[in-house]
């Protein structure tokens, strides 16, 4: 669960959020925190005098469903936690202007980033050690494997704390497969039939292509390392200890190529470069029939475009060997500099806010009430009993055609869940972005060159981040 869920993605979420001026709303919330879920209580040791702290993702003020929600959390908070003071700013994480703004010192205490960047912020010191906190945390034992490395030094000492993670599927429209004489119930599981799928659901007299694949604002690096993952690649290697790139084998070519002819050859993929909830607009307007999704992006389409989500079918990504997709999601860090009774109070709002049940329960309600959509099976980043109960409260509120995800949660069932490339990712994306472009711009692009070139560049600079 997030408050703010449309703003965590890779850089790929930054074309969909509507940025505004960082504001503060400050909330009077407290001390003698009781984790009030349904296995465990605690009490906190912050201790008066009261303390504050700052958190970066509060919803702008356009987002009132989501602004109510973290409102209604942080006035949950405050009834059991008096002295801790909430200040929550709409300066939702943005790759290509965090660093400078942490370089003047304006961040907040607390920043809910990408995990593409969690290794890197690591790294250069932005983030703080929270080992003892979070080892100590009920919950420490069902974050997912792969995403426990992601907030983890090569020491073993960890630095966030997981609030949420995706994978990515694949959407498609039901009227749409059954008019190209598809069966909705049969979603295509190998990229072979994906590509056979997306050329009966292609329309040029209706300006309708079977597919787009992102290619603007880093999404298109993105959504092909999915594609590399499914055909069995690696996008970095480790090798005598030095991190290599390692997208231009025949796994990441065959990817390209597969972009490259579905585009010239099928002309089941259109010419407009699309950035990220592009396709999903897509999607609910009928010019595609397939799209890549990450697993919590179908609500969109009912609650910015207004399509019914009966109409909609997420199923997994498909697979061409590799039997595995791209997982990615947010974690929250602390600002070193802050205070330990500030890092503490922080630690017991992100707690509270993603993973106390009863909480979780109201904020469901809440969301329905408001007219979010509840059901969609998006969070991975936890497993066992806590992924359980959150997936019995998100059932228990369930707004959304649930039956029409099954396909999803079955595939993401026996798939690996792959972590993003954990170096120096948005530039790498940024380069991937280049390849996608030109494949899809030019019919004379050689897949293999592009990725040769790009490789070549992103290894030096993975080479100068030493």
């Amino acid at each position: 669960m997030t408050d703010n869920r449309a703003s965590k993605r890779p850089l790929s979420r930054r074309s969909f959020v509507i940025k505004t001026a960082a504001t503060g709303l400050a909330v009077a919330a407290g001390a003698d925190f009781i984790r009030s879920s349904s296995t465990a209580h605690a009490t906190s040791n912050v201790a008066d005098p009261a303390v504050s702290f700052t958190l970066n993702d509060m919803p702008a003020p356009s987002d009132k469903v989501n602004l109510t929600s973290f409102k209604d959390t942080v006035s949950r908070f405050q009834k059991v936690n008096p002295a801790i003071k909430v200040v929550g700013k709409t300066d939702s994480f943005d790759p290509t202007t965090f660093y400078a703004h942490y370089a003047v010192g304006n961040v907040e205490d607390t920043y809910k980033v990408y995990f593409t960047d969690v290794q890197h912020l690591i790294q250069i010191g932005y983030a703080k050690d929270i080992t003892s906190q979070i080892k100590d945390w009920q919950w420490y034992s069902s974050i997912a494997p792969g995403v426990k490395q992601i907030i983890t030094d090569a020491k073993g000492k960890i630095y966030g704390l997981p609030v949420d993670a995706y994978a990515l599927g694949m959407c498609y429209s039901v009227p749409l497969f059954k008019a190209a004489g598809l069966d909705p119930n049969k979603p295509p599981v190998t990229w072979d039939q994906f590509r056979l799928y997306a050329k009966k659901l292609t329309d040029a007299s209706k300006g309708r292509h079977g597919f787009a694949p992102l290619s603007l604002s880093n999404t298109g690096g993105w959504h092909l390392t999915a594609m590399i993952y499914s055909f069995g690649g690696q996008l970095q290697v480790v090798k005598n200890g030095r991190t290599m790139a390692n997208f231009n084998d025949a796994h990441g070519v065959k990817a390209l190529q597969l972009l490259h002819d579905m585009r010239w050859v099928d002309q089941s993929i259109g010419p407009k470069g699309m950035g990220y909830n592009d396709n999903t607009a897509a999607l609910a307007s009928k010019s595609i029939g397939m799209g890549v999704l990450a697993g919590d992006q179908p609500r969109f389409i009912k609650t910015q475009y207004g399509a019914n989500l009966n109409d909609f079918i997420l199923a997994g990504m498909p697979q061409a060997g590799g039997n595995a997709t791209l997982m990615g999601g947010d974690v929250q860090l602390i600002k070193p500099k802050a205070s330990d009774a500030a890092t503490k109070a922080a630690l017991e709002f992100t707690q509270f806010r993603y993973f106390d049940l009863a909480s979780r329960d109201a904020y469901d309600k809440g969301q329905a009430a408001g007219g979010g959509a509840v059901g969609i099976p998006a969070n991975v980043a936890y497993v066992g009993g806590l992924k359980s109960a959150l997936d019995a409260l998100d059932a228990r509120y369930a707004n959304v055609p649930v039956q029409n995800y099954k396909f999803f949660v079955q595939a993401n069932s026996t798939l690996k869940l792959l972590p993003e490339p954990r170096l120096q990712t948005q530039k790498m994306y940024a380069l991937l972005d280049v390849c996608v472009q030109s494949v899809l711009s030019s019919k004379s692009a050689d897949p293999k060159a592009l990725l040769d070139t790009a490789a070549k560049q992103f290894q030096t600079i993975l080479d100068s981040a030493k």
